[in-house]
């Protein structure tokens, strides 16, 4: 059973060696495991920070414009579900197909394109003090762009 070590036990090797070989991997893997955790643990924080930042515009909101601040919550909830049935999508469908290489790069494209585009999508719909320029208001460039890498992500992902 190969787990991607280059020192992987080979037939005919010796006992010692294969011992050896057994720690090394075992080694590494905990490696990565260590290395996974520190990143979910950075992206936790960072989402933390993100929430607690934006505490006092949601109080004032809220003081102000109660409406308002639900139908925010609201949308902030669907964006948070639509991010992750994109990462459900690339995780699920495009990973076990053995996303490496260039078409890792295709699945991580279409997965930041799906991200902005909502986010672009949720900035038109959300209640907002301040208007935001108007060639971004409406179905544009920006929109084209987005879908062209989003579509052109996942057409190249499925034709290599």
């Amino acid at each position: 059973m190969d787990h991607g070590c280059p020192l992987t036990p080979k037939i005919g090797h010796r006992k010692r060696r294969n011992t050896e070989i057994w720690y090394h991997c075992r080694e590494e893997r905990l490696d990565f495991c260590e290395k996974a955790i520190v990143q979910s643990l950075g992206l936790i924080v960072v989402v933390i920070a993100v929430l607690i930042a934006n505490m006092p515009a949601v109080m004032q909101q809220w003081r102000t414009d109660k409406a308002g601040a639900v139908q925010t919550l609201w949308l902030a909830g669907a964006y948070v579900l639509y991010v992750g049935l994109g990462i459900w999508f690339v995780l699920g469908f495009m990973a076990p197909v053995g996303a490496q290489g260039g078409n890792a790069l295709l699945a991580v494209g279409l997965l930041v394109s799906w991200i902005f585009y909502g986010g672009l999508t949720l900035m038109r719909v959300v209640p907002r003090y301040r208007q935001p320029p108007q060639w971004l208001m409406h179905f544009g460039v920006l929109d084209i762009v987005l879908l062209g890498l989003m579509f052109g992500c996942a057409g190249a992902y499925l034709w290599t």
